[in-house]
């Protein structure tokens, strides 16, 4: 009986962490300004790729949906590739919000002059990775595909029902 109580409050839990996510997001796009901040984040522009998803996971853990354990150590990155990183993030975090009711998401950006390494995991629901790849159910999955494949770049997805979801993206940094 204790068992079920915890399952169902952890479902009601998640239900109201997405509509919470969900407000936070209709009310952050009422505004035409907001909209258009968010195709090409003010922050990436003036201060470059690091600072602008620090402050993308800043705000994530404002939120208190989900704990955000961050790294950075990423090395110098031409400017025209930044976007498409930021966005990849951006998807793989929005994905874990709305859909794997995760406490935690650990992100650990690094590399070097040759190599970027984005390792992304949460310790959420996880899902069917046949269903989710090949099927290619759900944008958010298809945005992270070919955002990767646009960059020249390797998905290493591994994730299951019940386990989670682990991404690892190799992306050749070319300066």
């Amino acid at each position: 009986m204790l068992k079920r109580r915890l399952i169902f409050l952890k479902q009601n839990l998640f239900v109201i962490k997405r509509r919470m996510w969900l407000l936070i997001t209709l009310h952050k796009y009422s505004n035409n300004n907001a909209v258009s901040a968010d195709l090409m984040p003010g922050q990436l522009q003036e201060k470059g790729l690091a600072n602008a998803l620090e402050q993308l996971m800043d705000s994530i853990n404002l939120m208190g949906i989900i704990k955000v354990q961050y790294t950075n150590t990423l090395p110098p990155v031409p400017f025209e590739r930044r976007i498409h990183i930021y966005r990849l993030i951006q998807e793989i975090t929005n994905n874990t919000i709305k859909h794997a009711a995760a406490n935690t998401l650990i992100v650990d950006l690094k590399g070097n002059k040759k190599k970027l390494l984005l390792d992304i995991g949460d310790d959420g629901n996880g899902f069917d990775k046949h269903n989710g790849i090949v099927q290619r159910k759900g944008l958010g999955l298809t945005h992270i595909i070919r955002r990767v494949e646009m960059l020249g770049g390797k998905l290493y997805l591994e994730t299951a029902p019940g386990k989670g979801t682990h991404y690892l993206i190799e992306i050749p940094n070319k300066l």
